[in-house]
C-alpha cells in the first residue's frame, strides 16, 4: 500500500514526489533523504503508484525502479506520461544499459536515469532539477492558459469595437458627405470678395495653379502683377475706413473694366490679394507686355478721382513665367520681391523681378521708360542656372568665374535716373555676350549677379589648357570699359571705371554644388572689392603727386573723391 510522509502533509506548498520500488529498504531510504525538500509519497508497486497519481493532480516527479513485479518501471512511467504530461519522470535502477531502459528513453517516457547505488548529493541534485523543471513548465502552462483567456477576451472586445467603429464610420461618412456639400456651397459663396466683387485670395490661388500648369504644358508665357495702393493707411486715418472701402471698390472697378485698352482683358484674372493689394494674372503675356499693361493700369489709377478727392498711386511688381520662376509659389515670391523693389523706388513705380531685388542697388523701378529688350532677359541669375553650373563642376572638378562689378555706375542712376542706368547695364550684358568666342569661351555662362551690381561669368572647362584668371579678368575689364566708355562719358564726362574680380574653387563631394557656387561668388566679390580699393588708393596717390609736384606744365587733372575714389570733376593744373 502507499505510504505518505505525515510531516510533509502539513506543508501543502511543498512539491509532491512519488517514489516507487518493490524493495522497502530502498523506498524508505528515498523517503528519508527527500522529506526535507518535498512531500514524498511511497508506493511498493506500479499499481499503487497509479492509484496515488490518479488522486494527486499536482505531482512534480515520479522516481520508479526499473524492474518491479506486476507493472515494470518503464511501462509505469509511460502511463504517467499519458496521465500527467507535465510530471517529471526518472528511473532508479542498477541496470543503466538494459535495452528496455534505452527504448523508454528513446520514446521520451523518461527524463532522467539515477543509477543504483545512488549518491546522496547526486540524488538531491537530480530531484531539485526535476522539481525546478516541473515548476517552470507548470508556470509556463499557467501563463499560456491566462494568455489564451485574455486573447479570447480581447478578440471579443475587438469584435465589439469593430462593430462600433463600422457603425461610427457610416455615421462619419454621412456627416462627411454632408460637410462636403456644405463646403461646396461655401466655396461658391467665397469665390468673390464681398467688398470689391473681385476673386478672393483662395480663388486666385486655385486659378494661379491652373494657369501655371497650362502655361507649362503648352510652353506659353504668363505674367503676374501685384499692385499695392501707396500710403493707403493714411487714407483710412484721414478719411475713415468707410472712405477706404469706397476707394478699394473704385480701384477694383478700374482694374476689372475691359472696355478700354488700359484695362485688363476678359481672359485676365483680377483678385484682391490682401487689404490694399491686388493681383492680376495675365495668361499668354510675356514680360514686355506685362510691363506695358502695368504702366497703363498705374496711369489709369493716377488720373482717376477717388472718393474724398484723393489722388492715389499704385506700386506694381511684375514677374513672368518661365523667366523668373517655374511654379506658382516661385512666381508669387518673385512678384512680391518685385513689389518691394517698386516700393523702394518711391510711389507710382513699376518694377520687374530680378535677382537683386533683395537690395536697393538692383532696383530697376521707373515711373515711365521703355521696356527692357528681350535679349537681356537671357542673362538669368546664376541660381536659376544651377543645372548648367553643376554640369561644369562635375566635368571639370573645379569652378571658376569672373565678376564684372558695375557698382560705380550707380551714379548714373542717381544723377540721370533709372532709364539711363538700365540702358548702360543692359548694354554691358550685350558686350559680355559678344565676348564669347573671342575673349571668352562660347560655352561660358553669363548671368546676373546675386546683388544686381553686375554680371557673373561662369567659365566652362578649357580642357588641358589652364586659365590665367587674372589675365582673363584684365582682358574682360578692358573690353567692357572700352565698350561702355562712349555711353558713360556722354552722360558723366568720365570713364566707366569697371572692376572685374576672379575666383576659383575646387570640387568637394561633401558640399552641395549650391554651397560651392555661393562660396565662389563670395570670393569673386571679395576680389573685386580689393581691386576697387587698390584703384582708389592709386587715384589718391596720383592726386597727391599732382598737388605736390614741381616743374609743372599745364594739364587737366581729375578731381577724385578721397572716400570713394570716384572722379567727379576736372581741374586745370600745371605739371
Amino acid at each position: 500500500m502507499a505510504v505518505l510522509d505525515s510531516e510533509a502533509i502539513e506543508d501543502p506548498g511543498k512539491p509532491v514526489v512519488v517514489c516507487v520500488d518493490d524493495d522497502q529498504n530502498n523506498l524508505n531510504a528515498l523517503g528519508r533523504v527527500l522529506r526535507a525538500r518535498c512531500t514524498v509519497l511511497l508506493a511498493t508497486s506500479g499499481k499503487q503508484a497509479l492509484e496515488i497519481i490518479e488522486q494527486q493532480q499536482d505531482i512534480a516527479a515520479v522516481l520508479a525502479d526499473l524492474h518491479m513485479p506486476g507493472l515494470p518501471g518503464a511501462e509505469l512511467l509511460a502511463r504517467v506520461a499519458h496521465m500527467r504530461p507535465h510530471c517529471r519522470r526518472a528511473v532508479v535502477t542498477g541496470y543503466p544499459e538494459s535495452e528496455e531502459l534505452i527504448s523508454a528513453i528513446n520514446a521520451g517516457q523518461i527524463h532522467y536515469v539515477i543509477t543504483k547505488p545512488w549518491k546522496l548529493t547526486d540524488l538531491l541534485q537530480v530531484v531539485d532539477q526535476l522539481i525546478h523543471t516541473f515548476k517552470l513548465e507548470r508556470d509556463n502552462n499557467r501563463l499560456v492558459d491566462e494568455l489564451r483567456t485574455v486573447n479570447t477576451q480581447l478578440r471579443e472586445h475587438e469584435r465589439i469595437l469593430e462593430a462600433q467603429l463600422s457603425e461610427r464610420g457610416r455615421e462619419i461618412s454621412a456627416a462627411t458627405e454632408q460637410l462636403a456639400q456644405m463646403g461646396n456651397q461655401l466655396d461658391a459663396l467665397t469665390l468673390r470678395d464681398p467688398l470689391t466683387g473681385l476673386y478672393t485670395h483662395r480663388a486666385f490661388q486655385e486659378r494661379l495653379r491652373e494657369e501655371v500648369a497650362r502655361a507649362n504644358r503648352y510652353s506659353q508665357p504668363m505674367s503676374l502683377l501685384i499692385a499695392d495702393i501707396d500710403q493707403f493707411a493714411s487714407v483710412n486715418y484721414d478719411l475713415g475706413y468707410q472712405a477706404g472701402d469706397e476707394i478699394l471698390r473704385k480701384i477694383a472697378i478700374i482694374l476689372n473694366e475691359d472696355e478700354s485698352p488700359d484695362r485688363v482683358r476678359s481672359s485676365d484674372i483680377v483678385a484682391r490679394y490682401s487689404g490694399e493689394e491686388f493681383v492680376l494674372l495675365l495668361p499668354e503675356t510675356a514680360k514686355p507686355g506685362a510691363l506695358t499693361k502695368a504702366a497703363r493700369l498705374r496711369d489709369a489709377v493716377a488720373v482717376s478721382t477717388m472718393p474724398g478727392g484723393r489722388k492715389l498711386t499704385l506700386s506694381i511688381g511684375v514677374a513672368c513665367l518661365p523667366e523668373d520662376a517655374a511654379d506658382p509659389e516661385g512666381l508669387l515670391t518673385a512678384a512680391e520681391a518685385a513689389l518691394r523693389g517698386a516700393k523702394r523706388g518711391g510711389p507710382g513705380r513699376v518694377h520687374f523681378f530680378s535677382s537683386g531685388d533683395a537690395g536697393p542697388a538692383a532696383s530697376r523701378s521707373r515711373p515711365f521708360g521703355r521696356v527692357r529688350e528681350a535679349e537681356v532677359d537671357r542673362f538669368r541669375p546664376y541660381q536659376e542656372r544651377m543645372n548648367e553650373v553643376t554640369a561644369i563642376l562635375n566635368r571639370d572638378r573645379s569652378l571658376s568665374c569672373l565678376l564684372v562689378d558695375l557698382s560705380r555706375l550707380h551714379k548714373v542712376e542717381l544723377d540721370l535716373g533709372v532709364a539711363h542706368h538700365s540702358e548702360i547695364y543692359d548694354h554691358a550684358a550685350a558686350v559680355l555676350d559678344r565676348l564669347r568666342g573671342a575673349v571668352l569661351d562660347p560655352n561660358d555662362l553669363v548671368c546676373r549677379s546675386g546683388d544686381g551690381d553686375g554680371y557673373l561669368v561662369i567659365l566652362a572647362p578649357r580642357g588641358a589648357h589652364r586659365i590665367d584668371l587674372e589675365q582673363l579678368a584684365s582682358s574682360v575689364e578692358r573690353a567692357v570699359e572700352e565698350a561702355l566708355s562712349p555711353m558713360v562719358s556722354e552722360v558723366l564726362r568720365e570713364q566707366p571705371r569697371i572692376t572685374v574680380g576672379a575666383a576659383r574653387v575646387l570640387g568637394n563631394s561633401l558640399l552641395r554644388p549650391e554651397r560651392l557656387t555661393a562660396r565662389l561668388v563670395a570670393d569673386a566679390s571679395d576680389n573685386a572689392r580689393n581691386l576697387r580699393e587698390r584703384k582708389a588708393h592709386r587715384d589718391r596717390t596720383t592726386l597727391q603727386d599732382v598737388i605736390l609736384g614741381e616743374g609743372l606744365t599745364s594739364v587737366y587733372q581729375p578731381i577724385v573723391d578721397l572716400g570713394t575714389g570716384d572722379i567727379f570733376a576736372f581741374e586745370a593744373l600745371t605739371r
